[in-house]
């Protein structure tokens, strides 16, 4: 140490600039995307993680394959505001209620051809 400030041709971190890997715990620079110990991936200091489930294409998908069943996601996801909320919850119902409609209908016709093949024979 000289007296400068320096060690080894290395500032030392301000208090604002430091953070802690996630995974190892050890100080590193706020600005390396891998940390240099450990070599996992280091998020964002600042705003919120965004999790897995919240992102569009997992919404989408869960909307389009469980159907109403996916509308906790929808209201959890901290992305959407009230009116998209409002607005994916009717459209899911709408669609949810048509296709058992659908169903409906084509189970009465289904039933409907059956008696009238067992009558003929």
């Amino acid at each position: 140490m000289d007296g400068t400030d320096r060690h080894n041709g290395q500032t030392p971190l301000s208090d604002d600039s430091v953070r802690r890997c996630d995974f190892c715990r050890r100080e590193l620079s706020e600005h390396f995307l891998f940390c240099p110990f450990c070599g996992k991936r280091i998020g964002p200091r600042d705003g919120p993680q965004r999790r897995w489930y919240h992102s569009q294409y997992t919404v989408a998908f869960a909307l389009a394959t469980l159907g109403p069943f996916a509308l906790p996601l929808v209201w959890s996801n901290p992305r959407y505001g009230v009116i998209t909320k409002i607005v994916l919850t009717v459209v899911t119902l709408a669609v949810t209620a048509l296709l058992v409609y659908l169903l409906v209908v084509v189970f009465v016709q289904l039933i409907q051809q059956i008696r009238q093949l067992t009558n003929v024979y």
